[in-house]
Order: C-alpha cells, then structure tokens, then sequence
C-alpha cells in the first residue's frame, strides 16, 4: 500500500528521531533546488533565512540528503552545508494559506541565486514589512 505524503514525512522524522508526542503533524511541502551562488553558508544569507524563519511560530525545515535542517538554527544549518543544486524538501507545519505563503517564501530565498539579496516574495504573496 502506497504511504500518504503525512505518513512519508512521519517516518522521515522518526528516523531521525524526532518525536512528535504519537500525534502526526501536516506539513505544507515545496521541492526546491538550490540556487544560491554559495549554497545556503554565507553567514549574511543563514542569518536573513532564520530571521524569516523565525517570524514562523511552527517548525520550519528542509531535508537534505536525508538529513533534517532546522530553519530557526543558524549552526545547523551552517553544520549541514547545502551546496548549489542540491534538491531540498521545505517542510512548513501547518496546511493553511499562512503555512502555504511562508513555504514559498523559504522557497523565493533559496531560488534567488544572490545570498546577499534573498527575495522572500518572489513566489509569495505581499507580507507587510517586504520592500
């Protein structure tokens, strides 16, 4: 029997041992590949993509090469170096319209090819303070 895109993000957690107190969490999920000139390391860029994350009052992550990255942790995301043209998976818990927006935020940043000027709205909806 096939696995649900929750029950598929559900092991991927488990293998690396996350609980989620035996309840299964939804998750908004966008593939991305990286476009950064640098990848996601210059410390500019980790830092905008962490402010950005952590306006988001639920988890944010991606997964790379079956390693999780939280989004809202500048060391692991500069631990767990995400090269140019690497495929990532943006996981976004939630499945409203603000959980859709903010996962194509993530995804308008690792898109915009320049760390130093990372457009968050690129695909996103207009979110008050965006230039």
């Amino acid at each position: 029997m096939k696995k649900t895109k929750l029950e598929y993000i559900n092991d991927v957690l488990i293998k690396n041992n996350i609980t989620q107190k035996n309840k299964l969490k939804e998750y908004t999920s966008i593939e991305a590949i990286v476009e950064l000139e640098q990848g996601i390391a210059t410390l500019r860029g980790v830092c905008a993509l962490t402010n950005e994350c952590r306006n988001y009052e639920k988890e944010i992550f991606i997964i790379n090469n079956k390693e999780k990255i939280n989004l809202k942790n500048m060391f692991e995301i500069l631990v767990n170096y995400t090269a140019p043209k690497d495929k990532v998976t943006i996981y976004v818990e939630g499945s409203d319209d603000f959980a859709k927006n903010q996962a194509l935020r993530i995804y308008s940043a690792l898109t915009s090819k320049d760390a130093y000027d990372m457009r968050f709205k690129t695909f996103a909806n207009y979110k008050e303070g965006d230039k």
